[in-house]
């Protein structure tokens, strides 16, 4: 946060007409601890504020099929502020970065890629639809289950086309 965004910070000395001096300021959130099982759950609906209907949000959408998660961790980033700060670099602040502790190193040697395991699909509108799955079993295929009926499915050739969604027409 720069320029007019910048924030009042009470730590700083006051300025030469008594108020209070801002500062340019970070914020970013990440993850203290990565889980087993990672699930990720995006908001594909929205509410328009005019009509205040809501609607579905079918923009592209594509997920890998592994997925590093370490730069989003609380331990990588402490260790780019400390190297920022050594460096002399942007992303540091005074005093703010600590050096990983031991402890921290080790973690930080830990595999934080996951695979992905499975996807669920919306068809139809944001007020009514169906849903259904596509998930990968312990023999790495992929299977859609569409109620009752559970078939193979070619993930590799048919997976994006499949998890966009779309009405219940393509259905």
């Amino acid at each position: 946060m720069e320029g007019s965004n910048q924030l009042a910070c009470d730590f700083l000395p006051k300025s030469s007409d008594g108020s209070t001096q801002k500062a340019n300021g970070l914020r970013r959130t990440c993850i203290g601890t990565l889980p087993n099982t990672l699930i990720f759950h995006l908001k594909r609906f929205g509410l328009d504020y005019q009509t205040f209907e809501s609607y579905k949000i079918n923009s592209y959408c594509e997920f890998p099929e592994l997925l590093d998660m370490k730069k989003y961790t609380a331990n990588y980033l402490v260790q780019q502020d400390h190297m920022a700060a050594e460096g002399g670099g942007e992303g540091g602040e005074e005093g703010g970065a600590e050096k990983a502790t031991d402890d921290e190193q080790v973690k930080d040697e830990e595999d934080c890629t996951y695979r992905l395991r499975g996807v669920v699909i919306h068809l139809g509108v944001a007020g009514g639809g169906h849903y259904w799955s596509l998930a990968r079993n312990d023999q790495n295929q992929w299977m859609k289950f569409n109620d009752i009926e559970v078939t193979s499915f070619d993930a590799k050739h048919n997976l994006a086309t499949e998890a966009f969604g779309g009405t219940l027409g393509a259905w």
